[in-house]
Order: C-alpha cells, then structure tokens, then sequence
C-alpha cells in the first residue's frame, strides 16, 4: 500500500497557520502532537486501530501495516458472520470462506489508505470463485465504515492537538484560562410567560471549565 502523498512538516513547535494533519505527517512528533494522539486514542474502543490508521494515511507509516491487515480481515469475518435484527445471515453459510472474506477486507484497507481498490469486483470474483455481489457485501461496507472511523479519529484527533497546543502556550507563558459567560435563552417574551422567567428571557451563565467538557 502507498500512502497519499501529503506535505511534511518539520514539527508543530515552530508552526503558524498550518493544519494539524501536516503537523502529524511529519516523521518527528512532538510532545504536544503525541500527548494529543494518546488523550485521543483512549477515548476509542482499544480494538479500533485509529491511530496507526490515520498514521498510516497522512505519514505513510508502514510499521503497523501488519497490524492493519489483521484488523481488516478479522472485522471483515466478523461482518461476514453477522445476523440481520431478524435472524437471517448476512453472509450465507455455504458462500462463507476465510479467503475471501479476508482479502475483501484487505481490498477495503487498501481503498482507505490509497484511494483505490487493489482489484475490481470481476477479477477477485473469478479468482475466489464467490459471486460478484457476495464479495460486494463484504468490501463496501467495510470501506465505508473504515472511512468513518477514520475521519471521527482524525477530527477528534484536530481538535484535542488545538487544545492541547493552546495550553501548552497558556502554561509556558504563565496565563491563566479565561472564562467567558454564555449567553443562554431561557424562553420567549413573546409567548406569555414572562411571570414565571422572574428576571427576563435571557439569563447570562458561568461557561463549565473547558477542562470538564
């Protein structure tokens, strides 16, 4: 597999204006960048590899590719040998093999991680002996639901190496957080309630610590 290409960066310590996946493509992490992929990676099921996938995505990182491939193909089985809410089989029986079901799976990774499938439905149909659709059941969903998780790690991923960034400088420079009150609607003057709202429609409160979100 070969990663798409994205621009290297030196380190996030020096870095202005440039977004958090350059910062995480880069070979040499920092501190901050690595405090926030640990906050991050444990708010994550441990089965869900998200950090050596997206690793794998923006830097090319090969070191987990054996560790990719094992998920791939065991999520793919565990797909394959699911139930419907009614109690049909996703995948018949008769039509289930660890050979193709695993290869599909690893046809999946390989469309996440490189844009493309490795091989088209015809080719690994006729190859595995399964029918075109049967294979489909399997290698599409399990794109799609890698894609997803993908994108919810790095999104998480965005935002906690922004904040973690953020008060890193606060601390380095001796500030303290501020607190800003939030304006809160707490009803309509419009809607004849205005007795019981006691002193008015809007109501100014402490914002919770960012630290407890």
């Amino acid at each position: 597999m070969t990663a798409i290409a994205i621009p290297q960066a030196v380190g996030d310590w020096s870095l202005r204006g440039v977004d958090a996946d350059q910062v995480f493509a880069s070979q040499q992490l920092s501190d901050t960048a690595m405090t926030a992929a640990c906050r991050v990676t444990a708010r994550f099921d441990p089965s869900f590899p998200g950090w050596q996938l997206y690793r794998r995505v923006v830097a090319g990182t090969n070191l987990f590719d054996r560790e990719l491939e094992e998920w791939a193909a065991s999520t793919a089985w565990m797909l394959a040998t699911a139930h419907k809410v009614r109690g049909r089989e996703y995948v018949k029986a008769s039509s289930r093999r660890h050979d193709w079901v695993a290869q599909a799976g690893l046809d999946a990774l390989d469309h996440v991680v490189c844009g493309r499938y490795a091989a088209g439905l015809g080719e690994r149909a006729d190859a595995f002996g399964v029918s075109p659709k049967t294979y489909q059941r399997i290698r599409d969903p399990m794109a799609a639901c890698m894609s997803i998780g993908l994108e919810t790690f790095a999104t998480e991923l965005r935002g906690e190496y922004f904040r973690t960034r953020k008060r890193d400088y606060l601390d380095s420079n001796g500030i303290e957080p501020i607190s800003y009150g939030t304006l809160k609607v707490r009803g309509s003057c419009f809607s004849g309630d205005e007795a019981a709202l006691g002193d008015g429609c809007f109501q100014r409160e402490q914002s919770p610590d960012s630290d407890t979100l």
